[in-house]
């Protein structure tokens, strides 16, 4: 069983593979809001979403155990 925090780095990778690819048309308003904005609430909400992702990814390899 991995431990929360691998979930938390795989979270990152994704999201960054994410903004690589330019998928997350949500990157660039991140960019924007970065520039025009307070760097502490946008890595408020950075966070939020690694913490959401990391989530995610724990509940659906818990998931595929059970089969």
């Amino acid at each position: 069983m991995k431990k929360f925090y691998e979930y938390i780095f795989d979270a990152i990778e994704i999201i960054l593979l994410m903004f690589m690819f330019g998928l997350l048309l949500f990157g660039l308003v991140f960019v924007i809001f970065l520039a025009g904005w307070a760097i502490i609430p946008t890595f408020v909400v950075f966070i939020l979403v690694v913490m959401i992702v990391a989530y995610i990814l724990k509940r659906h390899d818990e998931k595929k155990g059970r089969r």
